[in-house]
């Protein structure tokens, strides 16, 4: 169903959602192309009801109710399936293996709505207690982290784990201060 200027039923709908919690709510959320709000950008094109710019906020606004009744209803972020890769996206050879924080750059893997990945890395090593851990660029604490060690030497671990994205879609990751035989790091999927 398309609203026009002669639906009295959408500008009703409009005006009741414009000062409840709802619009708090929708305020709150987060939209690709930049910080606005879906009820602020309908008002503002509410004249050009015909224009691309009305439709896209008309858009908008009804994505964020659809957010928002997702959450309510159990939903929550959903995971979005990123196929079949071809290839690993890091291998050992990319990573630094110093015992300190790196980042990860996922920008060119994620879309800009994505909000935290599902990584998977497989990897071993001939040195029992060789670790990895990634966790959310600008975290600072060793609590809220993704961890894994080399249990039994040279035998493959493949741990997966959901990490929370920077606002630049970063995430960092340590390894042991050591030549691990192999690593593959795998995106397989993101949160929007």
């Amino acid at each position: 169903m398309w609203w026009t200027a002669n639906d009295q039923e959408f500008v009703k709908w409009y005006n009741a959602l414009k000062y409840s919690t709802v619009a708090d709510l929708i305020a709150a959320l987060p939209f690709p192309e930049e910080t606005h709000s879906p009820l602020k950008d309908v008002e503002n094109s509410h004249t050009h009801y015909e224009n691309e710019k009305y439709r896209a906020a008309v858009g908008y606004l009804l994505q964020a109710i659809r957010k928002i009744y997702n959450y309510f209803n159990g939903g929550g972020m959903q995971l979005v399936d990123r196929g079949d890769p071809a290839a690993n996206d890091f291998t050992a050879a990319q990573l630094s293996t110093d015992g300190t924080w790196h980042d990860l750059d996922l920008s060119a893997i994620v879309p800009a709505e994505a909000r935290a990945v599902k990584i998977k890395i497989e990897y071993t090593d001939d040195v029992v207690g060789s670790y990895f851990l990634f966790r959310k660029k600008g975290n600072v604490n060793l609590i809220n982290v993704g961890a894994s060690c080399i249990n039994v030497a040279n035998k493959y671990i493949s741990p997966e784990f959901d990490i929370f994205l920077d606002e630049n879609r970063v995430i960092q990751y340590q390894a042991s201060n050591a030549e691990f035989v192999e690593i593959n790091i795998t995106v397989r999927g993101w949160f929007t």
